[in-house]
């Protein structure tokens, strides 16, 4: 009861206000380009669209098809949809030409990227919970459902709430691998491994759909399982059975899952995957050449702007020195804690995953070259487990302190 009375406040706080967000042009792009949901999910994988689309490259499209099934629920179909947004264009002529959703059609796409944040949200509480205790979780889910930029990041008709739930999908699999490892080897359930690692690797891929930098999850997923042959005592032979095979099937099911969900890279998978690579690098630059004063184009720019983004405009605790001491005092506490489980003196798996794939998939936002809000979503969001962790190991030092002293 306690977990679903949880699950509806995430609910009910992430779904209050939806419509009051403020408009992204880029949810214009996302909903207008929707109508893939509709022509992979009857089945026309071969449809010659696929190809015939000049942004194939650079649209992953897991979050066309979360924003198509929502607003399909709602009775949208593909003719209703806007034309994507022209940014060389302002608003009011956007307005104009059909190139802003309708009101009801951004709201039922915001509703389908909305659940989507909610699994990953309810995901990332039971995680830590068993991380760093009840009430470090429930804090920190204070925290993230009070935080204004969080609200807005995961309930746009954007990619983030949908990243966050297959990101969370990731972690929770790595979480329930790890505790299969912990049986002797002898007694290892070999279809369970397999399975969670098939489901780690899939949701990778399913990651990677979504936003290209979500492929990282799976080397974090491998660096787990690197760390769990240190904590094992397995021979050699064993360990590096357990590596290769286990590394086989993570990078089969990513890599499977990555092709099979997008009918665009089908034709020549290994080609295109090169022109997807590339189309997203030339993507970049162009943004940054017509990125103004958002454009972060020196290593200096990058040190001032996204500390200041991630400890202090956009954090948890929103003030530079709090945030700051208190996310590296909670990674000083992590680091103990995986320094203890590597030695066998502690089983926290939950918070080996999440702060490995955490780590993983969040470093790469501190080398962007936009100072685009989006951009700093996953440091901003998994900076607030060590946050919290610290804080709370701060108050029960206070506490106890003001125990003994009231015993005296």
């Amino acid at each position: 009861m306690e977990r679903l009375a949880v699950l509806l406040v995430i609910t009910a706080a992430m779904f209050t206000g939806l419509s009051a967000v403020r408009f992204h042009p880029d949810e214009s792009l996302w909903i207008g380009w929707s109508a893939s949901f509709e022509v992979y999910f009857t089945g026309r994988v071969l449809d010659p669209s696929w190809q015939a689309r000049e942004d194939r490259y650079t649209i992953a499209p897991m979050t066309c098809y979360v924003v198509g099934a929502a607003r399909r629920l709602g009775g949208w179909t593909p003719d209703a949809l806007n034309k994507t947004y022209d940014f060389k264009r302002p608003y009011s002529l956007n307005l104009a030409d059909g190139r802003i959703p309708a009101p009801g059609l951004l709201e039922w796409s915001r509703r389908g990227v909305t659940a989507t944040a909610v699994i990953g949200l309810y995901v990332s509480f039971v995680l830590f919970a068993r991380a760093a205790g009840r009430p470090a979780a429930y804090a920190w889910l204070v925290l993230v459902l009070a935080s204004p930029y969080l609200r807005q990041e995961l309930r746009r008709a954007m990619n983030e709430g949908v990243l966050l739930a297959v990101l969370a999908a990731v972690i929770w699999a790595t979480f329930r691998l790890l505790a299969e490892l912990d049986w002797p080897y002898a007694q290892w359930r070999r279809g369970r491994l397999v399975g969670w690692l098939i489901l780690a690797g899939g949701a990778a891929g399913l990651a990677a759909q979504t936003k290209l930098n979500g492929a990282i999850a799976g080397f974090g997923v491998l660096a787990v399982m690197i760390m769990a042959t240190v904590r094992h005592s397995l021979s050699a032979r064993r360990r590096t059975r357990y590596l290769v095979l286990g590394a086989v099937i993570l990078a089969g099911a990513e890599t499977a899952v990555f092709f099979a969900s997008n009918p665009t890279l089908w034709p020549y998978p290994p080609r295109d995957v090169v022109r997807v690579v590339r189309a997203r690098r030339q993507l970049i630059k162009a943004q940054t050449m017509g990125a103004g004063d958002a454009a972060l184009l020196t290593l200096s720019d990058r040190a001032r702007a996204i500390p200041a983004r991630v400890f202090r405009d956009y954090a948890l605790v929103s003030y530079t020195w709090a945030g700051a001491l208190l996310a590296f005092a909670g990674a000083v506490l992590t680091i103990g804690q995986l320094r203890r489980w590597l030695a066998r003196q502690n089983d926290n798996h939950a918070i080996v995953a999440l702060a490995v794939i955490g780590a993983c998939v969040a470093a790469p936002a501190f080398l962007t070259p936009l100072d685009w809000s989006r951009y700093y979503f996953l440091p901003v969001y998994f900076l607030g487990f060590p946050t919290v962790m610290a804080a709370d190991w701060l108050a029960r030092r206070g506490w106890q302190s003001v125990r003994a002293r009231a015993r005296l």
